[in-house]
């Protein structure tokens, strides 16, 4: 048994850390998909918003909630099954042959660098998008002006969610983006227009701007800039690359000292060792979501792992006070 757990056996404790990951990623992964149904279904029933400008904005929910899960599964499924080696005694004939827990843990570093690499493939994906939230902007601009060729003929709008401009569309002439002033008191229409990275700038083309009342002033240019907005949605303050890197070294370091605690507490208790997998990755979710919302040097991000391990050893603590977390 003692061979087959190590490194030059079948790791068959690897194996089945794999598995129960991935059974726990399917979970969190289809309450994630569950949320983010909730947030798009208003815009995919709504008459005004095509169905195709709403896919961009689902993508990118669906791909928030996939980092989130290659986050949080691996630390869970990584103590899940170290409980379940203690409870069927595979853990004690393993530490009979004189290996450590330590030692269980490292037959499962291959396995723990897979999931990290998903991660980081994940991470980078979406990290293009958080960094530069304009990427979505325009795909969603584009996406509900090429509605308007695909609908009845006849005029229509075509809303563009999340942006708050509306196409419209005719029959025998190109769209025109139109929508409000931000201040108030007029409107604009606009042939295009370009949105940058940031959401600090626009670029319009046959700008027609109306003002006053009923449109009693009305102006014209073939191409306007408008420089300094306030962001209506923010960027992520790290890079592609830094971001799959934190976050995936964060859920490979999790899953193995959360498995490495349940063995060298000899915890059986499978919901206590989901108690213990889950607690790291939550506040370092919380913490990153925290930092997200402003302006911060991308050292502060160092307490995301660090809110981690906190809490796993809080929790760790706390559960050797109890019967369950108390060595067999």
């Amino acid at each position: 048994m003692g061979r087959r757990a190590g490194v030059g056996g079948g790791n068959v404790v690897a194996l089945h850390a794999a598995r129960a990951t991935a059974w726990t990623s399917l979970a969190i992964l289809g309450v994630a998909v569950l949320a983010g149904a909730v947030r798009v279904l208003p815009w995919i029933v709504a008459p005004h918003v095509p169905l195709r400008a709403a896919l961009p904005f689902a993508r990118a929910l669906f791909t928030v909630g996939l980092e989130t899960t290659l986050l949080a599964a691996p630390p869970i499924g990584w103590a899940f099954c170290a409980a379940v080696l203690v409870e069927r005694g595979e853990a004690r004939a393993l530490f009979a042959t004189g290996t450590s827990p330590a030692g269980i843990v490292r037959t499962t570093l291959v396995a723990a660098a897979g999931f990290a690499l998903l991660s980081a493939i994940v991470s980078l994906a979406w990290g293009r998008e958080a960094a530069a939230p304009g990427r979505l902007a325009r795909a969603l601009v584009a996406e509900s002006k090429l509605s308007c060729s695909d609908g009845a003929a006849g005029e229509r709008a075509a809303y563009v969610p999340f942006v708050g401009l509306t196409w419209l569309c005719f029959p025998d002439a190109p769209p025109r983006l139109a929508g409000q002033l931000p201040t108030g008191g007029g409107s604009f229409s606009a042939r295009d227009i370009s949105i940058s990275d940031d959401l600090r700038s626009l670029e319009l083309s046959d700008l027609r701007l109306m003002v006053g009342e009923k449109g009693a002033i009305s102006v014209r240019a073939e191409k306007a800039e408008v420089r300094g907005l306030a962001p209506w949605g923010r960027g992520s303050n790290l890079t592609p690359p830094v971001r799959a890197l934190l976050l995936a070294l964060t859920g490979a370091v999790m899953a193995l000292l959360a498995a490495g605690i349940v063995l060298a507490r000899s915890i059986a208790h499978r919901l206590l060792s989901l108690l213990i997998g889950g607690a790291g990755p939550i506040a370092s979710l919380l913490v990153l979501s925290r930092l997200e919302q402003g302006d911060h040097a991308p050292w502060t991000y160092l307490s995301v792992p660090a809110a981690g391990l906190l809490c796993l050893a809080a929790v760790t603590a706390v559960t050797s006070l109890s019967r369950f977390g108390a060595p067999a």
